[in-house]
Parts: structure tokens; sequence; C-alpha cells
């Protein structure tokens, strides 16, 4: 018998990534992510702060959906997306 560990390859998820006007009283303009692969919607007002917010719910999304994905083997591919609405809009 081989006692030789499985090895397991990278799972990539592709997270779109808008800027868009948040409709509240402020007109505040908000970063929104996306992964319909992983059923993820989340916002935050930086860049910065909304691929942090990824990573940190991702590992419950994952559960809550009981994907089999190791978070050594999971890979984002963060793209940002633009239309020309959203940019008349800013």
């Amino acid at each position: 018998m081989n006692n030789i560990a499985s090895i397991s390859k990278p799972v990539t998820f592709d997270v779109e990534v808008t800027h868009a006007i948040a409709q509240d009283k402020d007109d505040r303009t908000m970063w929104v992510a996306e992964c319909d692969a992983l059923h993820l919607v989340t916002e935050h007002e930086t860049y910065e702060g909304l691929v942090a917010r990824v990573w940190e719910v991702v590992p419950d999304v994952i559960e809550a959906n009981n994907l089999s994905i190791s978070p050594a083997d999971l890979r984002l591919r963060f793209s940002h997306v633009d239309s020309v609405a959203e940019l008349l809009a800013l």
C-alpha cells in the first residue's frame, strides 16, 4: 500500500468587483464584490477593505454551501468590472 499523502490542486474562483453609488441618504460610493460560484456578495467603502472583507467571509460561505475546499487550496481572482452607467454615475 502506498502511503503518499494525496496532493490537492488549488481551486480558483473569480470575484467581480464594481464601484457603485450606495442607495442611501449620503449617496456614498461603495465597492461591491460578487462571486456566483460561491454565492457571495459583500461590500465595503474601500477597495482594500473589500478584499479583506471577502477573505474574512469566504470560509463561512464555503461552509454554508457545503463546499469541500481547504483554505490552503483556495485562490481568489479579483477583477474590476466597469460599465458605462457606473462611470457616468460617478
